[in-house]
């Protein structure tokens, strides 16, 4: 029976999951941007529940995508988890205040801090936990067997 390899060394892995909050952070400033954008190209595309879903979607995507390629060990699905839910609240912030200082310039300075301390929580913010979690979780239930298939674990 083959050796299996060890578990990676949990920095490397909370660098690579740090990485990926990074890539969706700004993912997520950019999908904000153009979500909040007024303009009327795609305006229904952009105001629909599935645009905000599938920005959720990307952002748990990318915090995981990096710790795919390691063997991570139990505590990292809550890691990512949070690490998505940072980065989806981080780049809707960053987005919207960066849309009110580039757009509208002629704004008081509070009205920037407005839209970036604009707190709130909408369900489908857990879709980007979900995602991240469950990948995460299922690489490490996949390291955690050593890699074996349901036919070659007998």
């Amino acid at each position: 029976m083959p050796r299996s390899r060890p578990a990676s060394p949990m920095g490397a892995v909370i660098a690579l999951l740090l990485f990926g909050g990074a890539v969706a952070t700004g993912l997520s400033i950019v999908m904000t941007f153009f979500r909040v954008y007024q303009s009327p190209i795609a305006l229904g595309l952009r105001s629909s529940t599935g645009y905000y879903v599938a920005e959720c979607a990307l952002v748990g995507l990318f915090t995981a995508v990096g710790v795919l390629f390691t063997r991570p060990r139990a505590a990292v699905p809550i890691a990512a988890a949070v690490a998505a839910y940072v980065a989806l609240g981080v780049g809707e912030r960053i987005g919207s205040a960066g849309y009110v200082l580039l757009m509208h310039r002629d704004l008081p300075p509070e009205w920037i801090i407005k839209s970036a301390a604009d707190l709130h929580f909408y369900a489908w913010d857990l879709v980007a936990v979900g995602t991240a979690g469950v990948l995460v979780g299922l690489r490490f239930a996949i390291a955690a067997s050593g890699g074996r298939g349901a036919s070659q674990s007998q």
